[in-house]
């Protein structure tokens, strides 16, 4: 990365795309393993949240999400 500053202070950084799209993916990857903890926090503090598998599938399939 290339630091790109005007009259002495940081203006913007300047990143490979290659570099900057893996930092992408990580970051997402990191939001995804948060999600992941919040969710099953919530499941252990409030089971009422949980459903079937089942149930899923077909609001999924319902919404065009899922082609089985």
């Amino acid at each position: 990365p290339i630091l790109l500053t005007q009259r002495g202070h940081g203006a913007g950084v300047l990143v490979h795309p290659t570099q900057w799209n893996e930092i992408v993916e990580l970051l997402a990857s990191y939001q995804d393993i948060l999600i992941t903890k919040d969710r099953a926090q919530e499941a252990q503090s409030d089971p009422s949240v949980m459903r079937p598998i089942s149930d899923l599938r077909t609001l999924l399939e319902s919404d065009g999400l899922l082609d089985e």
